[in-house]
């Protein structure tokens, strides 16, 4: 991805953890930028990344990612105007309700 190449410190977590530990693991230690790779990247050659401090994430493209953690990590960029520029990506558990429920949502909802 080209994060080294830009001075910023790169660990790679293949553990097979829930994302949810995986970003523990990584707060815990104060990463304060996490980059994610997931089966959407595939799709849109994007990746998430999340400011530590706010839970946040934004979706960037991977080449865009090497200098925006790199301007990030050295303060010369705000994380507010990473979330300007992109926009939040909402994850799983802060949909809105209002959004189609799926197959699996219906089927138990028939069922009750």
């Amino acid at each position: 991805m080209g994060l080294g190449v830009h001075g910023v410190s790169v660990r790679v977590d293949d553990s097979g953890a829930s994302i949810g530990k995986r970003y523990a693991r990584t707060d815990e230690i104060a990463i304060p930028f996490g980059v994610t790779v997931d089966p959407e990247t595939l799709k849109d050659g994007c990746a998430t990344v999340r400011d530590r401090d706010s839970m946040q994430q934004i979706r960037v493209k991977l080449e865009e990612i090497p200098a925006l953690v790199s301007e990030l990590s050295a303060g010369t960029r705000l994380w507010a105007d990473a979330v300007q520029q992109y926009g939040l990506t909402v994850t799983g558990s802060e949909k809105d309700d209002t959004e189609e429920p799926t197959k699996k949502e219906k089927k138990k909802k028939n069922k009750e």
